[in-house]
C-alpha cells in the first residue's frame, strides 16, 4: 500500500463519515421530511453509492470498504440522541417539518402496580 492509497482512503472516508451523518441527522420519517431535505437525501444518497462504484471500478478495494464503513459509522454516530440534537439546533435544515393540526402520537403510558 503506497502513500497515495492511503491519502485516497482518508479523503474518502472522511466524505463518507460527514455523507453519513447528514443522512443520519434527516428526519427518519419519510412524512417528516420536506422538499429540500427530500432532495438533498436523494443527493448524498446517489454521491455515496457513486462513490463507492468508482472506487471498485478503479480497483481501490480497501477504499471502497473504508466508505461503507465511514457512511455507517456516521449515520451511527447522528443517531445519537445528543449528537443529534446538537445538530439540529446548530443547522436548522435537520428539522422535521411541522404540518399545522397534525400532533405527533404520544407514547402510550404503562402503569406500575
Amino acid at each position: 500500500m503506497n502513500a497515495i492509497s492511503i491519502v485516497i482512503i482518508i479523503a474518502v472516508s472522511l466524505a463518507g463519515l460527514i455523507i453519513g451523518l447528514i443522512l443520519g441527522t434527516m428526519p427518519m420519517r419519510n412524512d417528516a421530511l420536506n422538499e429540500r431535505q427530500r432532495k438533498i437525501q436523494q443527493l448524498l444518497g446517489i454521491l455515496g453509492i457513486g462513490l463507492v462504484l468508482v472506487l471498485m471500478i478503479a480497483r481501490q478495494d480497501a477504499a471502497s470498504w473504508a466508505v461503507i464503513i465511514a457512511l455507517a459509522l456516521g449515520v451511527a454516530i447522528a443517531v445519537i440522541p445528543p449528537v443529534r440534537s446538537f445538530l439540529r439546533t446548530r443547522f436548522p435544515v435537520f428539522d422535521e417539518e411541522r404540518k399545522p393540526g397534525v400532533r405527533r402520537p404520544e407514547k402510550q403510558r404503562t402503569r406500575r402496580r
